[in-house]
């Protein structure tokens, strides 16, 4: 397998990485890193969350999907999310896309553009590190992925009413599985007048 690093990202990719960037937020460099975010959400979050190695398929595949923040060495939180391709979409929308183990045929290739984006997680020790990444993921959205419809569940009643209240997603009519989302950005903005 070729290195993260000779892989060609696409633009859209290259965009989310630099997002996070700017928050001091990488990808994992290492087995171990995985493993620490895994464990970080079983504590913070808790159920049934993606095993590490889940977590390092993901992001090998798309290329900017887990990013960690650190404080003084130690993991302080994360932003995880999961760049869809069409058919990825389609399973979105049919309520048969299991988060926890993720299809790799339904994830977008790091050398393409996503059809959506999937809120997969994010988990903070404290409330700087929480603003921290809220701001990164709103960076996120709003300058790499404003057209892009974004989805998730979320796990706990703090999230729910963090992305409700806060963020602006709504169910997704029909839904049997708490599906929720927010429109592409770029269609929430009001029209330019003429």
């Amino acid at each position: 397998m070729r290195s993260e690093q000779s892989q060609t990202n696409s633009p859209t990719v290259e965009t989310i990485r630099a997002a996070f960037g700017a928050f001091d937020m990488a990808a994992p460099a290492s087995p171990a890193e995985y493993r620490l975010a895994h464990a970080f959400a079983e504590r913070l979050i808790g159920g049934k969350n993606a095993s590490a190695a889940t977590l390092r398929r993901v992001q090998d595949l798309s290329g900017a999907s887990l990013f960690l923040f650190k404080e003084d060495a130690e993991l302080a939180g994360f932003v995880a999310i999961i760049l869809l391709n069409g058919r990825g979409l389609k399973a979105v929308l049919a309520d048969r896309f299991d988060a926890t183990r993720p299809l790799s045929r339904l994830v977008a290739r790091r050398d393409s553009e996503p059809a959506a984006a999937y809120a997969w997680g994010i988990a903070a020790a404290n409330h700087d590190a929480a603003k921290r990444m809220m701001q990164a993921l709103g960076v996120a959205v709003g300058r790499a992925v404003p057209h892009l419809a974004f989805f998730g569940r979320v796990a706990t009643d703090a999230g729910r009413r963090l992305v409700i209240d806060r963020i602006g997603f709504k169910p997704v009519p029909g839904s049997k599985t708490g599906l929720l989302w927010i429109e592409p950005l770029r269609q929430r903005e009001p029209a330019a007048a003429a």
